[in-house]
């Protein structure tokens, strides 16, 4: 497992988005974060949905996950989990 650590240019390009409220995401064109992305969530009417329920659904993923390939089983979607844990 990889290490994770703070990284100045990734809170740069976080906040920048973040700025522009926009509820998309973004195209980043730096090579250095081809391979990054980011999890977005919105909940609205009733009931509405809180943000751990988000992470379970997230994490949920995780049967979709081929450790062995280190990618998503064909045709599934596990990027949000990938995020999380």
């Amino acid at each position: 497992m990889l290490a994770m650590k703070y990284d100045s240019r990734m809170e740069y390009l976080a906040n920048t988005w973040v700025k522009k409220c926009q509820f998309v995401h973004p195209t980043i064109d730096d090579e250095l974060y081809q391979n990054t992305s980011q999890n977005l969530a919105i909940s609205y009417g009733n009931p509405i949905i809180d943000f751990p329920q988000y992470i379970d659904r997230w994490h949920e993923e995780r049967k979709d996950y081929d450790y062995n390939k280190n990618s998503c089983a064909s045709g599934k979607v596990c990027g949000h989990y990938t995020q999380v844990s």
